[in-house]
């Protein structure tokens, strides 16, 4: 299990307001208010509070500016008015004494200290009561306490805290979710994120496929970049310069529509201040055993150019991995490029905050990213020793790929006293490309190159099949809501109206080195998908502890693909088109109860769906009667869920119980030419429990725990002739892409204060995953898939440790990921049953990192 801890020191803030002086009375904490207060700034009711309760509140002035409060009643305490007041924030409050309050924000950077500076924990650490965590899963700001669903949430200073890199970083501390890649295909360039067992990872041929759409939408703030699957799948945005990253799991059909339809992944980031300046500068060094060096800068500022009416921030991303998998010429054994599975990440974001008055803000925003990656980080099986940290890669030719995106944005939001208007606009532009090694995939399945090793083998390099792959996406979304203000009223509503454009252009040429002219293949697909979706979504509150929610979104989803496909195996071309029109209806409801003293209880039922698509072009020597499209699918997820606050806040317990009914789905049925069609048939179930506990049982430690379950399976046989596609049962994802039914992480964090601003840290993050025991369908003989030979991922762990000192701005962090060292084979597979060439992928070795980040 794993013990995480996160105690830090916050420094104590500049421009600090004191908005009332202290008077005499008893006890002003337990003082209750004898007059209303009306709607109003929110720094103006701050001050009428403090005049009618006698406190004294400490807070920064950006943190309130702009902001509006809808008021409180009369005969409220002071922690029940303050509640109501800060609602729809991302405000906390905590009693500093008796008659002082400080307010402080969950993911604002701490200013430059007061003089004399006097040490105090920073926002996003803990220090007694756990502060609560505000989440924007339902399209409005609020306490993820009180938002009835299951969400993981990290913040930016978490992340950085743990070495989260990547999305894969992210899908390995976070139980329940999975994300998997095909260690025969490329440099890692198909992907899939599983939440609950939802997943569209096969495996066709042997090799992993994604089946139609993601089942896993991924999101900034509210725009989706899942684009429906090529060679290459979903671009996943850095985890730098964020407020946090929201994992969502069960369908969020109701609210962000069809690609989103076992879970959601949203990386929010924050917009700049119009009234106060912050920023910060990092550098990172690292070193991998066996592997070659890292480093990363990194930079954001941001501040009013007009204050409290224009302001800005910019940040920059470079970092450099090192590979720790050797090239090797697979004829002699001799080594070609040490660490070649290096890769390059850069970004960028610019954003600007207008706001006229006090009701409109108007927010243009750009990013960039991209992602070079030398080669592959697979490796052949049979060349490597994973226990002595050496991982060799015999492919004849380098694999490199390229992925860059970029994301234009303009968010606009009017508020009234009522509700809220707000518009987003986007377009998303991404260029993909890359090259893959199928020599050894061709020798395995046309009958090889004569080698005494086996098919797979070549003889020379003359044998040689690069297949060079392209893809191009651009998607135009324009999403217009309103939604009520005050999310305490006894009716809260959103509604709206979503729509999106995505063309998206393809492209696969493979040919041999000595004769490019011929034989040759050539694969190209211009698919263009609309989506025009209204949603609402209710809030009734019926009494003090009671609620009943409700929403539902209707789409109209339009595919049109034109594919082409020409040379050896296509003595005639070959043509495939899909003209599909769906129109599912989402709908989402529950029932809420809430004691007022930390204890919230939820059950609800929510359905996902997932559009349709089209088949490969097949050859006119295979079945000419093969279905050139296929449908959609849809689950339905049934799940109660608890969230409970204790021991004065210093312990809360959230977790849920899930069931989810997974019907036509969309699954790969191989027939004539080992070529597949996907078809809808069949159904699953996907069960289990996800429970996270964080404790704070001293001032300056922390714990959690993170853990779940998950138990998917198909629920029915489906043949396709003689050939077993789906057998009930089995385990959803087969041999690779199952889910491993358990998972779990702990962490720790303790914190010593030295005084004059000085504080150290020490932490310690320890990760599990299950193997997966099946049984999956590559066990029947009767499937088409059948391969004994191939393993389901054993069972795994990751320690990390870290030690921060901190000084005022200044965070100097010494961190050992992978600490022991732990390399097992993952992903094992081959190019057909009964071949001797096995892949697979690893963690990365045990990484020493030194980083510095100076903030101001």
């Amino acid at each position: 299990m794993l013990l995480l801890a996160r105690c830090v020191m916050y420094i104590a803030v500049a421009n600090v307001r004191v908005v009332a002086q202290m008077r005499e009375t008893p006890d002003p904490a337990k003082a209750v208010l004898a007059a209303p207060i009306g709607p109003q700034a929110l720094s103006q009711a701050l001050a009428a509070l403090a005049r009618e309760t006698s406190l004294q509140f400490v807070y920064e002035s950006r943190l309130v500016a702009g902001l509006h409060s809808r008021g409180v009643p009369a005969g409220l305490s002071v922690a029940e008015a303050l509640q109501q007041l800060l609602r729809g924030t991302d405000l906390q409050f905590e009693f500093l004494n008796a008659r002082t309050i400080e307010l402080v924000g969950r993911a604002t950077p701490p200013a430059r200290p007061i003089s004399p500076p006097r040490a105090r924990h920073r926002p996003g650490f803990q220090s007694g009561p756990l502060r609560e965590v505000i989440v924007t899963a339902e399209k409005r700001k609020e306490d993820l306490s009180a938002v009835p669903i299951s969400a993981a949430v990290l913040s930016g200073r978490t992340m950085a805290k743990l070495g989260v890199k990547t999305m894969r970083d992210i899908a390995e501390i976070t139980p329940g979710i999975t994300m998997v890649s095909s260690s025969q295909w490329g440099p890692g360039i198909v992907t899939d994120v599983t939440v609950r067992g939802v997943t569209s990872a096969v495996t066709i041929n042997n090799t992993e496929s994604s089946i139609g759409s993601p089942t896993t939408g991924v999101y900034i703030d509210d725009i989706p970049i899942t684009m429906p699957q090529t060679s290459f799948t979903n671009p996943y945005p850095v985890p730098f310069d964020l407020a946090r990253v929201e994992v969502l799991r069960g369908p969020q059909g109701t609210l962000f529509g069809g690609r989103a339809e076992g879970g959601a992944v949203r990386f929010v980031t924050g917009r700049p201040s119009t009234d106060a300046s912050d920023g910060l500068i990092g550098a990172e060094v690292a070193t991998t055993a066996t592997g070659g060096p890292s480093d990363q800068l990194d930079a954001a500022v941001g501040g009013p150019l007009i204050e409290g009416r224009l302001g800005a921030r910019a940040s920059v991303y470079w970092r450099r991995d090192g590979g720790y998998v050797d090239r090797v010429d697979p004829l002699t054994g001799a080594t070609v490029e040490r660490g070649a599975n290096r890769s390059t990440t850069r970004a960028a974001r610019l954003a600007l905050q207008i706001e006229p008055n006090d009701s409109l803000s108007i927010t243009p925003w750009f990013m960039y990213q991209s992602v070079d990656e030398h080669d592959s980080p697979s490796f052949f099986v049979g060349l490597s020793d994973p226990g002595s940290r050496v991982f060799r890669n015999g492919k004849l030719l380098r694999q490199p790929a390229a992925d860059a995106f970029s994301l234009s944005a303009l968010k606009v939001r009017q508020s009234w006293d009522g509700a809220e208007l707000t518009s987003i606009t986007s377009w998303f532009d991404r260029t993909a490309s890359g090259t893959v090694d199928t020599t050894n995939a061709v020798g395995a399945l046309f009958g090889g190159f004569g080698s005494r090793l086996g098919p797979p083998y070549p003889t020379s390099y003359a044998d040689a099949v690069p297949t060079q792959l392209g893809a191009r996406d651009g998607q135009f979304t324009q999403e217009v809501r309103i939604a009520s203000r005050d999310g305490a009223a006894p009716l809260s509503w959103l509604g709206g109206v979503f729509y999106s454009h995505v063309r998206q252009n393809t492209a696969t040429v493979s040919y041999t080195i000595l004769a490019p002219q011929a034989p040759y293949i050539t694969y190209a697909a211009q698919a263009t998908y609309a989506e025009l979706a209204g949603f609402v979504n209710a809030t009734l509150r019926f009494s003090s502890h009671w609620r009943a929610f409700a929403g539902g979104r209707v789409t109209r989803a339009s595919t049109e693909v034109t594919a082409r496909a020409q040379g050896l195996i296509y003595p005639t071309p070959g043509l495939a088109l899909a003209d599909l029109a769906e129109t599912p209806l989402t709908p989402r409801f529950g029932l809420m109860y809430e004691d007022g003293s930390g204890h919230i209880v939820y059950a609800s039922a929510a359905k996902g769906f997932r559009t349709g698509g089209t088949n490969q072009v097949r050859p006119s020597i295979c079945d000419p009667t093969s279905t050139q499209s296929y449908g959609g699918d849809s689950l339905w997820s049934y799940e109660l869920g608890t969230t409970n606050r204790l021991l004065g806040r210093r312990l809360r317990v959230r977790g849920s119980l899930f069931y989810v009914l997974w019907k036509n789905i969309q699954t790969n049925a191989v027939a004539a030419c080992t070529y597949p069609d996907v078809v809808n048939a069949g159904s699953a179930t996907s069960r289990g429990f996800d429970l996270t506990i964080d404790f704070s049982p001293a001032a300056r430690t922390d714990l959690a725990l993170a853990v779940a379950f998950v138990d998917a399976r198909y629920s029915s046989t489906v043949r396709l002739g003689t050939d077993v596609i789906m057998e009930r049962g089995t385990a959803v994802g087969g041999v690779l892409y199952s889910t491993p039914p358990w998972s779990a992480t702990i962490t720790a964090e303790h914190r010593v204060p030295f005084g004059r601003g000085l504080s150290a840290y020490a932490g310690i993050d320890f990760t599990v995953h299950s193997h997966n025991p099946g049984p999956f369908l590559e066990d029947n003989p009767a499937s088409s898939v059948y391969n004994p030979a191939l393993r389901s991922n054993p069972a795994t762990q990751l320690l990390g440790l870290r030690i921060e000192v901190v000084r005022y701005e200044l965070d100097i962090r010494l961190s050992v990921f992978n600490a022991l060292d732990s390399t097992p084979v993952l992903l094992r597979n081959d190019d057909r049953s009964g071949s001797p060439l096995y892949y697979g992928e690893t963690f990365r070795p045990r990484t020493v990192a030194l980083s510095v980040t100076e903030r101001f």
